[in-house]
């Protein structure tokens, strides 16, 4: 067992305290569908989120694109398991708040690899990550508890359309990003551009 190494411009961390008292919360969800957070630190300008991993591990962004999309039958893997772990997050009465393609891992184990022909339901195991953006119903986040300020360009593409408009986010808002990584499996990329939203 490795550990698999995650890195964020710490443009999109306003506070980085705040950010580790989450990574403590989430890390005290135990959940086989979670993937655990040993640390976040800062170096190099970056904040590194360090997570239980393996060699056999990638990320879902990885494997999927305009040009590498997912079988239905292999989407529904993901889109199963992921949902278990929303639906223990919730049940917590927790919010995720930053689901993406880039934010689930898979493992593979046995024969399967990165090729989707090769997944089952038993060799793929699929993980939400979270560094340090999980927020606990009715806490102020960062003093912005609304809109998109400090929100990474490449997770815009999947944020819920009441919060694009400044909004309050709920657990619903969760479900709208996991059918945006649900779209961009199958499509090979999500249903809006990011680079479009940041500009509205």
């Amino acid at each position: 067992m490795s550990s698999l190494k995650f890195k964020s411009s710490l443009e999109c961390f306003s506070n980085f305290l705040f950010r580790q008292n989450r990574v403590k919360l989430l890390s005290s969800l135990k959940h086989p569908r979670i993937m655990r957070i040993n640390k976040i630190f800062a170096a190099d300008d970056s904040l590194v989120c360090v997570v239980d991993g393996h060699r056999q591990s990638r990320t879902l962004s990885s494997i999927i694109g305009p040009d590498k999309t997912l079988p239905l039958t292999r989407a529904r893997i993901v889109l199963f398991q992921i949902s278990e772990a929303l639906g223990f997050i919730h049940s917590k009465k927790l919010r995720h708040s930053a689901v993406c393609s880039q934010g689930i891992v898979l493992t593979f184990a046995g024969d399967a690899s990165a090729d989707p022909s090769t997944w089952t339901e038993q060799t793929v195991k699929a993980r939400l990550l979270d560094c340090g953006v999980l927020n606990v119903m009715g806490l102020p986040q960062d003093g912005n508890s609304r809109g998109v300020v400090g929100t990474p360009i490449e997770t815009l593409a999947y944020l819920a359309p009441e919060i694009l408009c400044g909004g309050e986010e709920t657990f619903k808002s969760d479900v709208w990003s996991l059918g945006c990584v649900l779209y961009e499996m199958l499509a090979g990329s999500t249903p809006f551009l990011a680079h479009l939203l940041s500009a509205c």
